[in-house]
């Protein structure tokens, strides 16, 4: 999992400018310098792995997910949730995926290996992980559903689009993983001077969450255009356009942010007249989600 690097590039002071993305010093070389991104969860490598094989079906793969207790159970949990509405509760692994299918299947594992691949921060003062969490699942959720529901071209299926939201936000994860008390620290100054999250991370280390979660998703093979929707996902409305997969995740994910805040009126501006005929979205769509959002959130299995 991510640690602290070997690299001499400290932090900085917001009152001091970030280490700058240079002709010589990349984001990425900074990332790199400073962090070591963590490696696919084991269990989806398989899964994957399982996938492109003709000859395995959906009860090896179910088996698959059962060689790890851990996952086994919270996948159970997870799909016996309120949110899958399954008529009768699903007691193996095996039958979950024959229910769900392969792609649901995958992501509930992604889901419950990633939160527990880094349950053991739970005790940092620098982010709540539950409420992280809870609105990484929210954003997956209404990622996936809102994809339905474009009557435009967006390139991804909405198992995919789960997959964006999930991660969404996996690069502030990643920070406090390798910085530690140190990011909970430029966090706390950024605060103080009125700076979102991403703009703190940016002046003291020059590069933000949105890009290590864009080089995780590199790193794990995902499409370009996740990762592309991961690291523009605090760009303004107007550098969004043309990139579909990356506007409606922005978007959607401004909806999440907002019903976790309980700030409906907020929600309901996110979408422009213009990005809602960009996608192919209506008035409705948005009041859709918003209400799928709030009612979902409550169930949300952390």
């Amino acid at each position: 999992m991510a640690v602290i690097g070997s690299s001499n590039l400290p932090l900085v002071s917001l009152n001091q400018p970030p280490p700058a993305r240079s002709m010589t010093v990349t984001a990425e070389q900074l990332i790199e310098g400073q962090l070591k991104l963590p490696t696919l969860p084991v269990i989806i490598a398989k899964i994957n792995a399982l996938v492109d094989d003709p000859e395995v079906g959906t009860r090896e793969i179910g088996q698959a997910v059962n060689e790890d207790a851990p996952i086994a159970a919270q996948v159970l949990r997870i799909a016996n949730s309120a949110f899958y509405g399954l008529r009768a509760k699903v007691l193996s692994t095996e039958h979950a995926t024959a229910i769900l299918g392969v792609r649901q299947l995958r992501n509930i594992a992604m889901q419950a290996s990633v939160i527990k691949d880094f349950k053991h921060l739970e005790k940092s003062s620098a982010l709540d992980l539950e409420t992280h969490w809870r609105s990484s699942i929210l954003t997956s959720q209404l990622c996936a559903e809102m994809s339905r529901r474009c009557r435009a071209r967006v390139g991804l299926a909405p198992e995919e689009f789960h997959v964006v939201g999930l991660l969404l936000n996996i690069g502030k994860i990643v920070l406090l993983e390798g910085f530690g008390q140190r990011y909970a620290d430029l966090l706390e100054e950024g605060m103080q001077k009125g700076l979102e999250q991403h703009e703190a991370e940016r002046a003291s280390l020059g590069f933000d969450h949105a890009k290590v979660g864009a080089l995780v998703a590199t790193k794990w093979g995902l499409f370009a255009s996740v990762s592309d929707a991961i690291e523009r996902h605090h760009l303004p409305s107007a550098e969004l356009t043309g990139a579909p997969v990356a506007n409606l995740v922005a978007h959607v994910s401004r909806i999440a942010n907002a019903i976790c805040s309980n700030d409906l009126t907020r929600a309901r501006e996110v979408f422009s007249p213009e990005t809602l005929k960009d996608l192919g979205l209506r008035e409705t769509d948005v009041e859709h989600i918003i209400e799928l959002g709030c009612e979902n959130l409550t169930s949300i299995l952390v």
